[in-house]
């Protein structure tokens, strides 16, 4: 009788085997879905979803959020002086405020065309101008009215 209480194995424990087993196969199969996602990432996407991973892990270790900060990485969101000024890691230039609409009508003008002169470059020659046109339409015939239009246009 003693030999048989020592190999004796209550409901309950085998019960919780089982989940234990099931969790630990849903755990591998997880890790291996992950593996294979992270397989696929173009490499600005791995050094970013890395990154992530580093600080997340050291969150967890008590470390701060102000020590980890890579703020060069965080700007990659815009590439560029737009991305480092939008994420802090560089400061907006200051810009002089101008109050007079005339001023600021000339100074407007005066970067436009510095923008078109460089743009310049790039422009297909005897391009045509853009036109916008609206058409008056109803939901279920939109299409064919659209299309009706440009073909008279």
């Amino acid at each position: 009788m003693e030999a048989q209480r020592a190999d004796y194995d209550p409901p309950m424990s085998r019960a919780r085997k089982l989940v234990e087993g099931a969790l630990k196969k849903l755990d591998e199969a997880s890790a291996r879905a992950d593996a294979a996602a992270v397989a696929k990432l173009s490499p600005a996407e791995r050094e970013r979803y890395d990154y992530w991973q580093a600080r997340t892990a050291a969150l967890n270790a008590d470390g701060s959020p102000a020590d980890l900060e890579d703020a060069k990485l965080v700007g990659k969101v815009l590439h560029g002086p737009a991305g480092e000024v939008v994420h802090g890691v560089v400061k907006a230039p200051e810009q002089d405020f101008i109050e007079d609409p005339a001023a600021w009508e000339e100074q407007r003008k005066l970067e436009r065309a510095a923008r078109d002169e460089i743009r310049a470059q790039y422009l297909a020659p005897g391009r045509s101008p853009v036109r916008i046109t609206r058409v008056a339409a109803r939901g279920k015939t939109q299409l064919r009215e659209v299309a009706d239009y440009l073909g008279s246009s």
